[in-house]
């Protein structure tokens, strides 16, 4: 991701970092976006007090993410899902590492207000995003955070992983179809 922005526009500065420890000086921008990613971080708290530093006065946190699971209507075609991430947690020793997909233990809107954001709005839209096939959910899911998930399994897991993911991915797919519900919040 980081690339295709470089390449499609070149003046764009970019960098990795952790965002629950930026390296970047307060007051540095009038805006921070993230999108799909506070539902990947350990402690979303930490990463929301770090955009509130680095944001200059009265500066603007936009973010984007799932929505809420009471949200969601059950799809039990998405069963193996769960299944395969407790297996690979469990078999990762990493028992306590939360489902990526989990939202954090508190709504976004009052960790920003603790993380010192006045003036909090919170609007919701929804799209729905068909997928082609599995290896399209695939990629677009290893464009983001996921991919420090699965890779946090070690290349033998992470290689089962995608596999099993992909034969899951097969059967949504041949099922009715791929598709990737989204609220931007």
């Amino acid at each position: 991701m980081l690339f295709r922005s470089h390449r499609d526009v070149p003046q764009l500065a970019t960098c990795v970092m952790d965002a629950h420890r930026l390296g970047i000086p307060d007051a540095s921008f009038d805006v921070v976006t993230c999108g799909f990613a506070f539902h990947f971080l350990d402690d979303p708290q930490r990463a929301v007090t770090e955009a509130h530093r680095v944001l200059r006065p009265g500066g603007l946190l936009a973010f984007a993410g799932p929505p809420p699971r009471r949200d969601r209507q059950p799809d039990t075609r998405w069963n193996f899902y769960r299944e395969l991430m407790q297996d690979m947690a469990r078999r990762a020793d990493e028992a306590e590492k939360p489902d990526p997909f989990t939202p954090p233990p508190r709504p976004l809107p009052q960790i920003c207000a603790q993380a010192g954001f006045t003036g909090i709005q919170q609007r919701t839209a929804r799209e729905t995003f068909p997928m082609r096939d599995p290896q399209h959910y695939w990629d677009w899911s290893m464009s983001h955070g996921f991919r420090g998930y699965v890779d946090s399994f070690g290349p033998q897991l992470a290689a089962e992983f995608r596999a099993r993911m992909l034969a899951g991915l097969q059967h949504v797919h041949d099922s009715g179809g791929i598709t990737l519900d989204s609220t931007v919040g």
